[in-house]
């Protein structure tokens, strides 16, 4: 998905074996066996965008618009300690 670089949107994406990738610099978690999970606020959040998929990687990539960057903002819960 290519989002226009000052994009004001909420962003969740979740896979089952693909990979998340993403040019606005939100951090992408890995789930313990498998899975991979993102969730950020580009700019104020005005829009909500959901993104699921089963067997392929997700994409959201920068449009090449020559406008500022939004600020990216992790909504990601913190990681707990593996325990032993």
């Amino acid at each position: 998905m290519t989002l226009p670089s000052d994009a004001d949107a909420e962003v969740t994406a979740k896979t089952v074996s693909g990979f998340i990738n993403n040019d606005f610099g939100l951090p992408v978690s890995d789930g313990r066996y498998v899975g991979h999970s993102l969730a950020g606020r580009l700019g104020s959040g005005a829009a909500h965008i959901e993104l699921k998929n089963v067997n392929g990687s997700i994409s959201l990539q920068r449009a090449p618009d020559g406008k500022p960057l939004s600020p990216a903002t992790n909504l990601l819960p913190p990681k707990r300690a593996e325990m032993d």
